[in-house]
């Protein structure tokens, strides 16, 4: 009988063992691994979401403010689009939950002047220029003094040296109550506007929206998902010497609504103009993104803390807006 050489012999029961339990521990690292990548990648795109919808939301709001109330230094304008009671630029405070702010924004960057007079038994209105509008956009006519009338125009009509903006009817039968009774010269400016209010709804997911035409009939638009909070503070350069104090802790600054016991700013926007506009959002993550309670929405102006933390990522967001139309900025 010929005996098998030794070194021809094959793994034995236990070494077959041994190879499958450190092959189970590769393959049990290497899915771990795999696993960690993988939330981590989830996390990253997470918390990328949250930073988008936070940086897009303050770059819509930011933009309307630097453009608010456009050639009315008073921001006394009248909405006749949406028939509301908005000013050029308005907050509604809110101590217990997100500010909301009106207003009126110059947009588009087109401007003209009227070629006839207007008033408010006008149909129509002639201008210079009208090759950047189009049937439903909506314009400010302002004399730069201290008052602006809103439209929206239903046609365009080319007439060779000037242009016809048409408007559903004269403006004192617009809305009621009609309008006072005004008139804008030859010359007078005419402007590519939007009238809107930035407000936090919830609907499931909290979601800032957009309605522009205040109180007309026109429904919301969502500008960003997950905007849990919008604050606004605002800057009054109270003693003219070129500056907004710094917030201090016991209130005594020129920041309306950065604490709970502030006394709102001077009704008069003439006698104190807002110089700017400090505006704060808090964004939340869409969906859970841990099973244990971890987050917390934190306090922003005169809006407290949540009281209990929550399963979603958040991200705030704070910048100062110049104001450049109401004469309290010197920019």
């Amino acid at each position: 009988m010929t005996r098998q050489r030794d070194d021809q012999a094959g793994m034995t029961l236990i070494e077959l063992m041994i190879a499958m339990v450190i092959l189970g521990i590769v393959i049990a690292a290497a899915f771990n691994v795999a696993y960690t990548i993988m939330n981590g990648y989830r996390d990253h795109r997470r918390a990328m979401a949250v930073e988008r919808s936070a940086r897009g939301a303050m770059t819509v709001l930011a933009d309307a403010i630097r453009n608010a109330s456009p050639g009315v230094a008073n921001a006394q304008i009248t909405d006749l689009v949406g028939c509301s009671t908005l000013t050029g630029i308005n907050v509604v405070n809110s101590t217990s939950g997100p500010d909301t702010l009106q207003i009126v924004y110059a947009s588009g960057a087109f401007i003209t002047s009227t070629r006839a007079v207007f008033n408010e038994s006008s149909t129509d209105i002639t201008v210079l220029d009208g090759s950047g509008l189009n049937p439903g956009d909506e314009i400010l006519v302002t004399d730069f003094d201290d008052r602006g009338h809103l439209f929206r125009i239903t046609t365009v009509t080319d007439n060779g040296g000037d242009y016809t903006l048409g408007l559903s009817s004269a403006p004192s039968s617009m809305c009621s109550p009609a309008p006072a009774a005004f008139s804008y010269a030859v010359l007078s400016t005419v402007l590519k506007a939007q009238v809107a209010e930035f407000s936090v709804v919830d609907v499931g997911v909290p979601v800032l929206m957009m309605d522009r035409d205040g109180d007309g009939p026109d429904e919301p638009e969502a500008v960003a998902e997950g905007i849990e909070d919008l604050q606004i503070a605002i800057g009054i350069d109270q003693d003219a010497n070129g500056e907004v104090s710094a917030d201090a802790p016991d209130g005594v600054d020129e920041w309306y609504y950065n604490h709970q016991d502030d006394t709102p700013p001077p009704q008069s926007i003439t006698a104190k103009p807002y110089r700017a506009l400090r505006i704060t959002v808090v964004a939340r993550s869409m969906d859970e993104t841990t099973s244990q309670p971890t987050s917390i929405r934190p306090k922003a102006e005169d809006h407290d803390a949540a009281s209990s933390a929550d399963v979603y990522k958040r991200r705030a967001l704070s910048t100062r807006v110049e104001i450049r139309n109401l004469q309290g900025s010197p920019l």
